[in-house]
């Protein structure tokens, strides 16, 4: 076969190659380009995804805290005392959201940004205290973040009230203050006349008994939130629940001003069980 021949026969076989190579590099373009418009589209899927969520929490948050602002004149123990359930909130759509409340002031304080005089001193004794009585990997089980420095008598734990104990009494034996404490609780019905019975039992020196009602109270302002959001009702049939929350709240009485100190602290989501 002549040169000339080769050459022709060869000219279509290059060319396919050729042909096969353009389509391999635009394949792979038009695969760059749709991943990178994936990924774009993905980034503001999220960005709308967290300014929906955002939104839609503050109005929870704004909503929730209206609707318990009209407890901060009632005693809140008393209505959650034999069920945790508060209220339920009918919305627009037929939407519900269900409310439940727990004291949330049985723990220390361990955050004292908002104390004042010798709050601060007192705060860090008393968590000074708790660490005698726990291992510093369970210390968290006992702090929160939030709300005033005295602790809720009916759900603090043995461990804390051996800590305040320890506190007041400074050096002294505290374990009959810690065990006439912990039987108060046990006992229900917890009032702040019982706590300064207490004190007069145990025979505290009045600076004692001040730090006892200081630091022990009968009913707390520091709530937990439970929030369940349901869809509307479906053919007789009840909503499912698609949404839940936690949060704390402040829920104290009104003020002389005519005020009140009713707030929600913290709202965040929770994944579905």
């Amino acid at each position: 076969m002549s040169t000339s021949a080769r050459s022709a026969h060869a000219r279509p076989g290059f060319a396919m190659v050729l042909v096969l190579l353009l389509i391999a590099t635009s394949s792979l373009a038009v695969v760059t380009m749709l991943e990178r418009q994936s990924a774009h589209s993905r980034a503001v899927r999220r960005h709308i995804d967290r300014y929906t969520t955002h939104h839609s929490l503050r109005g929870l948050w704004e909503t929730l805290e209206v609707r318990l602002a009209t407890f901060a004149s009632l005693s809140v123990v008393d209505l959650v005392r034999e069920d945790p359930h508060l209220f339920d909130l009918l919305l627009g759509d037929r939407s519900v959201l269900a409310v439940s409340l727990a004291d949330g002031q049985g723990t220390l304080l361990q955050t004292f940004t908002s104390l004042t005089g010798d709050e601060p001193n007192v705060g860090q004794g008393l968590l000074d205290a708790l660490a005698m009585e726990v291992a510093p990997t369970d210390l968290g089980r006992f702090v929160r973040d939030a709300g005033p420095l005295s602790v809720s008598l009916p759900s603090a734990s043995d461990e804390v009230i051996r800590a305040i104990a320890a506190y007041i009494m400074q050096g002294e034996r505290s374990d009959g203050l810690s065990r006439e404490l912990i039987a108060l609780r046990d006992a229900g019905e917890v009032t702040s006349a019982k706590i300064n019975t207490v004190g007069s039992s145990t025979n505290l020196a009045p600076i004692q008994r001040s730090r006892l009602n200081q630091l022990v109270v009968d009913r707390p302002t520091i709530w937990k939130l439970d929030v369940r959001y349901f869809a509307p009702e479906f053919a007789g049939r009840p909503g499912e629940l698609v949404a839940r929350f936690e949060g704390i709240a402040q829920i104290a009485s009104r003020t002389s001003a005519g005020g009140n100190t009713t707030r929600i602290l913290s709202l965040r989501p929770l994944p579905l069980e």
